[in-house]
């Protein structure tokens, strides 16, 4: 089937088709195959068909991909009304390719407007699907948080630090003398920036296991920075500056979180200029099927860690007590794969709430993200953005699938409108 690239839509029955067909087939010539007998670009866009003689097959492929989803004419609207276009043009199908291969099992381009367009039409968690979820109160320091604590301390040498870094705190708006944005990680906490305040701490808990046990510990940490704009480079020179704080430098990995299409509530993928698409950080639903792409759970194995201690930047008060030890050490004793540390929720704040959510599976834990104001202030716990993870424990549950518990989150942005040729205020999700 033919598809009318200037004024059709897909339908959520063609895209789910259409991803099957691309996933029982592996080749890049495959799916070229299929994607070009439904995307005829030298009858609708010749402009288009004459830029992409030189593309490679896989950049071929992104960019009908893009058309088989029905954004190719939003997105590259203005390469007709532009002069000296091929840069951008290039850069773009660039920019796809990249998506299309991190995407790539679960159908690529095809497969992530699929779960976009799926995420659009689901129902809302309604107040009664939601419930409290079971936790473990570590606030007094009891018998059985004791004996948490020095598990974790124990673990310890068994377990990888992971410190989603993030990028650069939108909401707070920081910016340097120069106007530049500044990244969290630079952020100053009592004379040191956040991502060193992460580092002493865990310097702290190693102290502690020496003077515990008599021996020493080299932690590995893995480094998950977002690629956009200037800061992996301003993180990275963060560390050589403090000379990696005095660890060794094959003990700490660096993987950049990928770039992903935002889209509105229609849909409809954003822009941030002509030919240039709005991309943001995947968030921490790519956390595991990035680990396992850029080798970081093979990183884990070669120092033989099989647990891990996720923080987020944004918490550096976390490992002022016995806190941290005591939750990796729950999670040990009780056999768990995965866990998140929670804080009473306050009212009136920005924050995500931790909640048991019921679907038609079961129960699921999840999170409702504080950009949904509607259900702020449910029973639920504060979400700190720490979690424990034994990862063989965890991948046995969900493989390599790429975002588990999928979520869109939608933040007010400007993106540019190509029919109309202006920034447009709304309200975009990744």
């Amino acid at each position: 089937m033919d598809l009318d690239l200037k004024s059709t839509l897909p339908s959520l029955v063609f895209l789910r088709a259409l991803k099957k067909k691309l996933l029982c087939r592996a080749s890049v010539k495959e799916h070229f195959a299929i994607l070009s007998s439904i995307v005829d670009l030298q009858k609708c866009r010749p402009d288009i068909a004459a830029l992409s003689q030189s593309l490679s097959l896989s950049q071929q492929c992104a960019l009908l991909a893009l058309y088989a989803i029905g954004q190719g004419e939003k997105v590259l609207h203005s390469v007709s009304t532009l002069r000296g276009v091929e840069t951008d043009f290039f850069a773009l199908v660039d920019s796809l390719v990249e998506v299309e291969n991190f995407y790539r099992d679960m159908g690529g381009i095809v497969g992530y407007q699929e779960r976009v367009l799926t995420l659009l039409e689901s129902k809302p968690c309604e107040s009664g699907d939601i419930t409290a979820p079971p936790f473990i109160d570590f606030r007094s320091f009891s018998k059985e948080v004791k004996r948490f604590a020095r598990q974790g301390l124990s673990t310890l040498k068994e377990m990888v630090e992971v410190y989603p870094v993030g990028g650069f705190a939108d909401r707070l708006q920081l910016q340097d003398s120069s106007g530049h944005p500044l990244p969290a990680a630079s952020f100053e906490l009592l004379g040191y920036d956040l991502l060193t305040r992460l580092v002493r701490d865990l310097e702290g808990r190693e102290a502690l296991y020496y003077k515990t046990y008599k021996k020493r510990l080299k932690t590995p940490i893995i480094l998950m920075l977002s690629s956009c704009s200037e800061n992996s480079a301003t993180v990275r020179s963060l560390m050589e500056k403090g000379n990696f704080w005095g660890r060794d430098k094959e003990r700490i990995m660096v993987v950049e979180q990928p770039l992903v299409p935002t889209f509105t509530k229609q849909g409809d993928w954003c822009l941030r200029a002509p030919l240039r698409l709005l991309l943001k950080p995947g968030g921490h639903g790519c956390i595991w099927r990035l680990l396992a792409q850029e080798g970081g759970l093979d990183f884990c194995k070669a120092f033989k860690r099989n647990k891990g201690l996720f923080r987020q930047i944004n918490n550096p008060i976390a490992g002022l007590d016995y806190g941290l030890l005591a939750f990796v050490g729950s999670g040990v004793i009780n056999k768990k794969a995965f866990g998140i540390m929670g804080v009473d929720p306050m009212r009136n704040r920005q924050e995500g709430v931790c909640v048991l959510s019921q679907t038609k599976e079961g129960f699921a834990l999840t999170n409702i993200e504080y950009c949904h104001p509607d259900f702020q202030g449910h029973v639920g716990l504060a979400n700190t953005n720490i979690l424990f993870v034994d990862f063989p424990k965890l991948m046995a549950h969900t493989g390599l699938s790429i975002a588990p518990g999928l979520i869109a989150n939608f933040r007010q942005s400007q993106h540019f409108n190509s029919a109309t040729r202006a920034k447009e205020e709304t309200r975009v999700a990744r």
